[in-house]
């Protein structure tokens, strides 16, 4: 294959793998939205903090709350749930943030989904005392974009020209 054949079929690969990345989301980069959380729970009480979004099977959804709470003595647990490829509800694992000394702690928690879902919440109860809760709850999907796959493309290009050049074919 002469290098003019080789470049046009490297720019042929390129352009459709490109146009492959045309499905709607593509090119965007992360798919997110946020949702501001200030509340008091008392002891036992539960919110929960629904939200639709883009949805797809082939990208991960990175599920995020942070901020702050504050409250002598409490604690707040927290649990990220999605509706699932099968369309039943699945669940994180709870996690308990109690607050500190000064009656305050940051929160700082994620969990990662293997693919978009439809549907997705963060769970909020109170532990233990009453919780003032001050956070962020954020959902993104991660989407490469089309030049990601470009590059990695023309990447793999240049190394196979470069051992046609080695071997002396």
């Amino acid at each position: 294959m002469s290098r003019l054949n080789f470049a046009s079929a490297l720019v042929a690969v390129c352009l459709a793998a490109s146009a492959s990345y045309g499905n709607g989301a593509y090119g965007q980069g992360p798919v997110s939205a946020e949702t501001p959380i200030f509340t008091r729970l008392v002891p036992g009480q539960e919110l929960s903090f629904w939200s639709p979004n883009f949805s797809s099977s082939t990208h991960s959804k990175v599920l995020s709350l942070t901020g702050t709470i504050s409250g002598q003595g409490s604690a707040l647990e927290v649990k990220f749930d999605w509706l699932g490829l099968d369309g039943q509800t699945k669940f994180s694992n709870p996690i308990v943030v109690p607050t500190g000394p000064n009656g305050t702690a940051a929160i700082n928690l994620s969990h990662t989904v293997a693919f978009c879902p439809e549907r997705v919440s963060v769970h909020l109860r109170s532990a233990s005392g009453t919780v003032t809760v001050d956070s962020v709850f954020k959902h993104e999907c991660i989407i490469p974009e089309p030049a990601t796959g470009l590059m990695g493309l023309l990447g793999l290009g240049g190394l196979t020209l470069a051992r046609r050049r080695l071997v002396g074919t």
